[in-house]
């Protein structure tokens, strides 16, 4: 299936397949989702940031979430927050939408998503076959659900994949745009997600290998005539990303603020329970949130082949194979720890299948044209893509299925956004008022929803009782929220629960604390 198509013609193309994947997958409704399922508290984590921004000054140095539990003050940073600030402007002009965060995500995959296509489609003319890797990177359940999300790691994704094309433009004409283009979106994924560099680092080891005499890139001439240049766009990427780390660190130092992970969990570190929940998380389900498992075992299939048919391919591929590899399993090492619980952590150790696949892809279309390039393969492809999309479709579902959340105790009333707000905002009580909001022992969930800032249960009790309470009080609470009856029955909170305000259909009971903030 030869074709030269114009650009034009192939972004229409392209983007039609995109929105129909979104189709099934659904996203035509979740768009109206606050976080919620698989992480929903890492998810509220990052959507609070955006709310921050909005519900206070716009300072783009001063971040901050809903929860105040540990200054009193809610101000906090984890990664580079340049995607939560546009988020942020967006709702100055349209209002708080959470659909806006979950597409602005999505944008930044789709981006990536095109630019990968057209360097395959520039390779081989070969539309199904080119258009099939994106769509398999779509397929994964952890891309799909993530992408259409608030978390940053599929953004940085989709970043990565636009560094790949710049960086392919400056291989075919050596052009220093190309470099700069490569460099800044490198930066911007590194400020995202330091671990979405592990791609650029390998590039810069295909700049040793050259440098060094150790490896031929070109036929002709040098990949890299000017050393130094290269090396600075390297360095640009990794200095931004270490020295945003360095600025966050003082930050959360100089706030008393330990919300957020800075470092490193790697595996020598690992409590028992750690391992054990990641070795039942690897039987079960861990490898499949990846990729379908057929899917997954022809990337790994594609890594060895190419490994060990070094001479088959372009010298680029074979090392960005075997660099990628090593890059992603010391992030695995370094990190493991993190990966019993936080499964969107697999998304930066897809770049290493990824590369697998897309060297196989050429390799094939290369030595078997008339195959790869024929109606049946052609067909054959689009079947195997449509049936991981469908496995991706039913993991979605499941996902969003209330019975499956990560956190199932959500109280479901939050999710009614607009009723909650307006018996809120009747009974007097908006941003920014602060609030003790139960059940929650995670920072955000619940404050989040509710617009407002203040204090739940985490890293005081799973349960609340009185003297906490009076505590948030004095540090300025208001109000007392509760979404669980069982606190109202509960002994140790009766001295707290004597100001009853209001009630919204026997699920939400409002109760004021001023009275004990002097006490």
């Amino acid at each position: 299936m030869k074709t030269n198509l114009s650009n034009k013609l192939l972004f229409l193309i392209f983007t039609a397949v995109f929105i129909g994947i979104c189709l099934l997958f659904n996203f035509q409704t979740i768009i109206d989702y606050t976080p919620r399922a698989t992480h929903n508290w890492r998810q509220t984590d990052s959507a609070s940031f955006a709310l921050h921004y909005f519900l206070n000054d716009m300072e783009f140095f001063k971040p901050g979430t809903m929860w105040h539990g540990q200054n009193n003050n809610g101000l906090t940073v984890s990664e580079c927050p340049w995607l939560y600030y546009i988020v942020a402007v967006f709702y100055k002009i349209f209002g708080i939408h959470d659909g806006i965060a979950r597409t602005i995500n999505l944008l930044f995959f789709f981006l990536g998503s095109f630019a990968l296509f057209k360097i395959l489609y520039d390779l081989t003319k070969n539309i199904v076959a080119s258009i099939s890797i994106p769509v398999f990177i779509f397929s994964s359940p952890v891309v799909a659900f993530y992408g259409f999300n608030f978390i940053p790691n599929v953004p940085a994704m989709g970043l990565v994949f636009i560094g790949w094309f710049f960086f392919y433009k400056y291989y075919l004409d050596g052009k220093m745009k190309w470099l700069l283009g490569f460099a800044i979106s490198f930066l911007l994924a590194g400020l995202l997600k330091v671990t979405a560099l592990i791609s650029m680092v390998a590039i810069g080891g295909i700049w040793f290998l050259e440098l060094t005499g150790l490896q031929k890139f070109k036929k002709d001439g040098k990949l890299f005539p000017n050393p130094l240049t290269a090396f600075i766009s390297f360095l640009i990427p990794i200095g931004g990303a270490v020295g945003w780390s360095m600025w966050a660190k003082a930050y959360n130092k100089l706030h008393d603020s330990h919300l957020f992970l800075m470092g490193i969990r790697p595996f020598w570190n690992m409590q028992d329970h750690e391992s054990d929940r990641l070795v039942r998380r690897l039987k079960e389900t861990w490898f499949e949130h990846m990729f379908d498992p057929p899917l997954l075992g022809l990337c790994f299939v594609g890594i060895l082949f190419v490994l060990f048919t070094k001479k088959k391919h372009h010298p680029i591929l074979w090392w960005m194979n075997l660099l990628c590899l090593l890059g992603c399993s010391c992030y695995f090492l370094l990190w493991m720890a993190q990966f019993g619980m936080h499964d969107y952590y697999q998304i930066e150790l897809l770049f290493a299948p990824i590369i697998g696949l897309i060297t196989l892809f050429l390799y094939l279309n290369k030595k078997f044209p008339k195959i790869t390039g024929s109606t049946v393969f052609g067909v054959c492809i689009a079947v195997f893509a449509f049936i991981n999309i469908w496995q991706t479709r039913i993991d979605m579902r499941n996902r969003y299925n209330p019975n499956n959340n990560f956190r199932g105790d959500v109280p479901p009333v939050l999710y009614r956004i607009d009723d909650v707000h307006n018996f809120l905002k009747e009974n007097n009580i908006q941003y920014p008022d602060k609030v003790v909001s139960i059940p929650d022992i995670s920072p955000n969930i619940t404050l989040y929803h509710l617009r407002l800032q203040g204090y739940t249960e985490l890293f005081m009790h799973h349960d609340m009782e009185h003297g906490r309470v009076k505590g948030c009080a004095m540090k300025g609470a208001k109000y007392l929220i509760i979404a669980d009856k069982k606190y109202l029955s509960q002994e140790d909170m009766q001295p707290v629960l004597k100001y009853p305000l209001a009630s919204f259909e026997d699920q939400l009971f409002i109760y004021d604390i001023r009275p004990f903030a002097g006490k």
